[in-house]
């Protein structure tokens, strides 16, 4: 008969969060969950027939699985460090401990909300860190280390930053839990798993409704009155209907062609011409011996006349313009994912 042996081998306690820059609210969002990993051990199995002889034997098998749940409420305390990074390293400022009955966690999701506040923490072109222990395990294990910024040249990338990626594929969507998402014109109400409900309202108000849709396309500076995008007023979709996200469709500017007619072969035009007459006369005058004059012959030519060539009828030349290009108007290009920072 088959044995099933279940260990509970460990649990970890994991902390997931996010850091908003401290210039804007010294506020922690983030989510606590406990993982939990079950061993599921067989022993070895032996098959044998109605004699007795063996058949097989099944070998012992060990199976582990793991499952994240928000940690139970009962009182446990969660400590912040504080330093400061500086040239020579990282200067320690204070730590907060904390009951997580105090930080506004919800027991059903493993969210809480809590503000860094410390005379220590300043304006300053220092970056700052943080980091986060349990005292689960007497705060020997550190679960998290963030780097932050209250400097008003905050180094975190504000929400609605877009960068260009060029990682695989199975990568981008593992970024998402970090807050980036990818720019593939989803309903922003939809990233309710990385996002809360206020994060997902801050983020609408910065770039609308949806994730801006860059798949395929190019990004082109907004020109904001500079006069370099002519055709600025053809654009849809942005703030101000033609503002910054808005859409323009391709355009091949106005230009010229050359070209060549095909030649017709040799050929000539019929016709004629009308017969013509000519009357002339010669006048002529002789001196007499006697003296005197006599006309002996008085003539005159009249030399008008007109020549008729009829039209050869309408035709045609046919014109060949020469085609080139392809599919699309582009310049050189290397594909890339485009993110966008969504907290």
């Amino acid at each position: 008969m088959k044995n099933i042996l279940i260990k509970i081998t460990f649990i970890v306690l994991s902390l997931s969060m996010y850091y908003e820059a401290l210039s804007d609210s010294k506020t922690i969002n983030g989510n606590l969950f406990v993982t939990t990993t079950t061993t599921v051990t067989t022993t070895a199995v032996t098959v044998r027939d109605c004699d007795g002889n063996v058949i097989r034997t099944i070998p012992a098998t060990s199976n582990s699985y793991s499952k994240q749940s928000a940690i139970p409420s009962s009182g446990q305390t969660i400590r912040f460090k504080v330093y400061r990074k500086d040239p020579s390293g990282n200067t320690y400022l204070y730590q907060d401990d904390v009951s997580i009955n105090s930080i506004g966690y919800n027991v059903s999701n493993g969210s809480y909300s809590y503000t860094l506040s410390n005379a220590l923490l300043v304006n300053s072109r220092y970056n700052y860190l943080v980091r986060v222990y349990f005292s689960t395990d007497t705060y020997a294990t550190m679960l998290e280390e963030q780097e932050f910024s209250i400097s008003s040249a905050s180094a975190i990338m504000p929400v609605g930053t877009v960068i260009s990626y060029v990682g695989n594929n199975g990568n981008v969507s593992t970024l998402e839990g970090g807050g980036w998402f990818k720019c593939d014109g989803r309903a922003i109400s939809t990233l309710t798993l990385n996002l809360t409900a206020d994060e997902i309202t801050a983020f609408v108000n910065v770039v609308g409704s949806n994730l801006p849709d860059l798949r395929g396309v190019f990004l082109r500076g907004l020109d904001d009155a500079r006069g370099y995008d002519d055709d600025a007023g053809t654009r849809t979709g942005g703030e101000g209907t033609t503002g910054v996200r808005s859409f323009q469709t391709c355009l091949i500017q106005a230009h010229g062609h050359t070209g060549t007619a095909a030649a017709d072969g040799n050929h000539d035009h019929g016709g004629n011409t009308g017969s013509a007459s000519r009357d002339y006369s010669h006048s002529t005058t002789s001196n007499l011996s006697g003296g005197g004059s006599a006309d002996v012959a008085n003539n005159t030519f009249n030399d008008n006349h007109t020549h008729s060539i009829p039209s050869s009828g309408t035709h045609t030349h046919s014109l060949t313009i020469n085609s080139e290009g392809g599919l699309e108007t582009r310049p050189e290009n290397i594909a890339v994912y485009y993110l966008i920072r969504g907290r």
